[in-house]
């Protein structure tokens, strides 16, 4: 079972900012999904990496944790892909098949990491589906501005979830996988960019009007 954050309360200490209570809970809910989709430790096969195995069967947690999100990912972006109609239904309908191909790729460098560590891979959709941390992808929706807002709100919690992800592997000292999810995270947040900029213009009158 995956208690809640404790504080030690044996010490004076100053109040915690909202930011830092935030900071903690989102680390907490990642390592609790994490264990709920690790229910029974993963057995991890022999590899002359060097680093400890502790950290390997951390790291394995981690990066499947993240392939379940990407493979969710994936199939926002072709749910998005298959279903968008509009006047610029083409270019939408092709930039939409690329962020999927993008998330297909992202899925295999952390699949392939996992195995790298030793760990066995946890890629298949139903698998994928109990432990994703995205948001459902809305359903019955077909206008293009609708899809954007939609797939861009995923690409940005997955950002969110490879930052936390960085974060966590960074304090492991396992450098090699943050300059993986940090390499994911660049073309995340490019990819990003791309779709938020079929709708940057609907925000620019609002936003001329608060520099004013």
């Amino acid at each position: 079972m995956c208690g809640g954050p404790v504080l030690n309360h044996n010490f004076p200490h100053k109040p915690l900012q909202i930011d830092t209570i935030i900071g903690v809970l989102s680390v907490w809910s990642f390592k609790c999904n994490a264990m709920a989709m690790n229910s029974k430790p993963k057995t991890l096969l022999h590899t002359e990496l060097t680093l400890p195995a502790k950290l390997r069967t951390e790291m394995a947690v981690l990066t499947n944790t993240l392939l379940a999100s990407a493979l969710d990912l994936y199939s926002h972006a072709k749910q998005a892909h298959w279903n968008v109609r509009g006047m610029d239904f083409i270019a939408i309908h092709e930039l939409f098949d690329k962020v999927a191909i993008e998330a297909e790729n992202h899925a295999d460098e952390l699949a392939e990491r996992a195995g790298q560590l030793g760990s066995g891979v946890d890629g298949t959709l139903r698998a994928a589906v109990k432990v994703s941390q995205l948001h459902e992808y809305p359903l019955g929706i077909a206008s293009s501005k609708e899809h954007i807002h939609a797939l861009a709100a995923s690409l940005g919690a997955f950002g969110k979830l490879l930052l936390d992800g960085i974060k966590q592997a960074d304090e492991a000292e396992d450098p090699v996988t943050v300059d993986i999810l940090t390499s994911i995270c660049r073309a995340v947040d490019k990819t990003l960019w791309f779709v938020e900029s079929h709708t940057a213009l609907e925000a620019a009158p609002q936003s001329r009007k608060r520099a004013e």
